[in-house]
């Protein structure tokens, strides 16, 4: 009697092993199947009183190549005193990357939609640069994302004047100049667009400047800051001359407030002028202006001493942004020796277990049974 109650005991406990085997491998099932969500932003004002790691993320170390001539470095962004600094000097790695500046981009980890994207920042005044606010995504920051991107730009040549720009799916061709009536480079001043289905308008110290209407983006994108200087666009930005370098482009807020909680006719708060700003530096000659359809393109990596897959380049992000990596445990492999899924694995591991346990059951009550049989 007693043999027979432990005998169903044990195939209980066989069962039970084996139900939560295949209960376990339909979970992880169903996980893998379901796809990444992507990480979306809500409102926020931001600051510079430092490095809010849960929301920015410096760029770096590689390169966006084609005329960006300048290599992201993260320890070209920091801050100081309530202030997000870019940072445009020489690389002493230029040799190796054969790029000869460094620079410095910053970006969100988050993705953000319509609504009201503003920005407090003063451009660097330097012919051949590019001082920039602006939101960007493409297929290097999500899987199978468009190249969409909505700028705002000072060339460096001309800081009395401002650009604005937007591609939708890597169609650009949408510059429009603004005469500011000030130089931008002298005093922090507020920049906006308002960001819709249907429609972006771009503000200066709270006043609508321009309107477009016509293939608008409708991606998610993460917002970006960066500085770089050009290679190969003079007759876009000029050329670039840096006997004045290092130079700084300074921010000293952004905000982003979404559609949903946007009055009908957005206007953005204008930012009183610092007491402590520069003084005027004598404007250059301004070069002929051309349309030039720019934007992130995809990056090379320079640290030649980490691999990375180029799922994990971005341009921003990044994705990107955050590494990542495997186990370093052994992978387990069927009969043709093709890796088998985590799933399979965890399930062939728990019915060895069971079978284990109900063999050597076994073995101890034929031991049992001879014993008394003898008996």
């Amino acid at each position: 009697m007693n043999f027979k109650k432990s005998f169903m005991v044990l195939l209980a406990l066989f069962l039970t092993v084996s139900h939560f085997s295949f209960i376990g491998t339909v979970s992880a099932d169903e996980s893998e199947d379901t796809p990444e969500e992507r990480p979306m932003g809500s409102s926020f004002y931001e600051a510079f009183d430092g490095h809010d790691q849960e929301r920015w993320s410096m760029a770096g170390v590689w390169t966006n190549g084609d005329m960006f001539n300048t290599t992201w470095y993260p320890e070209q962004v920091t801050f100081e005193d309530g202030y997000m600094l870019l940072t445009l000097d020489h690389d002493e790695e230029a040799s190796e990357t054969g790029i000869p500046y460094k620079s410095g981009e910053l970006r969100t980890n988050d993705f953000y939609h319509y609504g009201l994207y503003e920005v407090s920042m003063k451009p660097v005044k330097s012919e051949g640069t590019v001082s920039s606010f602006f939101t960007y995504t493409g297929e290097w920051d999500w899987d199978n994302d468009p190249w969409d991107e909505i700028d705002i730009e000072f060339l460096g040549k001309d800081t009395t004047r401002i650009q604005f720009n937007y591609f939708t799916d890597g169609v650009g061709g949408n510059e429009y100049y603004h005469d500011l009536g000030f130089d931008a480079s002298e005093s922090f001043n507020t920049y906006a667009f308002d960001w819709r289905e249907d429609a972006i308008t771009w503000y200066v110290n709270g006043e609508a400047v321009h309107t477009a209407t016509e293939n608008i983006p409708q991606t998610p994108q993460k917002i970006m800051m960066n500085l770089w200087p050009g290679v190969g666009v003079d007759d876009w930005t000029g050329a670039f001359d840096d006997e004045d370098i290092p130079l700084v482009a300074e921010y000293d807020w952004v905000r982003f407030t979404p559609l949903s909680e946007l009055d009908e006719e957005p206007v953005t708060d204008p930012v009183e002028e610092d007491e402590n700003d520069e003084d005027p530096v004598i404007d250059e000659d301004l070069a002929e202006e051309i349309d030039q359809d720019e934007g992130e393109s995809p990056v090379t990596n320079l640290d030649d001493d980490e691999e990375q897959d180029e799922d994990e380049v971005v341009a921003t992000t990044s994705d990107d942004d955050e590494d990542q990596s495997g186990s370093g445990e052994a992978n387990a492999t069927n009969e043709e020796g093709e890796r088998l899924p985590d799933t399979a694995t965890n399930m062939y591991t728990m019915l060895l277990i069971g079978l284990s346990l109900l063999i050597a059951g076994a073995s101890y009550f034929v031991m049992v049974y001879r014993r008394q049989s003898m008996h």
